[in-house]
């Protein structure tokens, strides 16, 4: 919903009520955009619930830079790593954790094998990844 850089022009959410022209909860109200949104979201939503890790594994800051971000969240039987790319421009994020070949859950970034203790995600422009163990 756009609303601008200025927080007190915000829009409310076009939905349902008597009089608007159109209703976002249902999929044809929806714009192009924000069905797409919606059903990115409803995809994150799915694999929290699936993914043990990611609703309560320790954390674990993997590194960070200016534009990039990898953490682990991690249960005894259960990883999760999740990589973001914040910059205008593909980014290789170096991921130090243990050994292994953790499977990329949103089909962005494939697989993430690491060896020797190092794993290189490759994301497009802002973007992120979830990989899982």
């Amino acid at each position: 919903m756009a609303g601008g850089d200025d927080p007190d022009n915000r829009r409310d959410f076009p939905g349902g009520w008597k009089g608007d022209p159109r209703n976002a909860f249902e999929a044809s109200g929806r714009t192009p955009q924000e069905q797409e949104i919606f059903r990115h979201v409803h995809r994150l939503l799915a694999l929290r619930a699936k993914t043990p890790a990611l609703r309560h594994g320790r954390f674990m800051d993997l590194g960070v830079t200016e534009k990039t971000w990898a953490y682990a969240r991690v249960t005894q039987t259960d990883t999760a790593i999740v990589v973001l790319n914040n910059g205008d421009q593909a980014a290789e994020v170096e991921v130090p954790y243990p050994d292994g070949v953790y499977a990329g859950q949103l089909g962005v970034g494939g697989e993430l094998r690491v060896s020797g203790g190092r794993g290189v995600a490759r994301l497009p422009a802002y973007e992120a990844e979830v990989y899982v163990h």
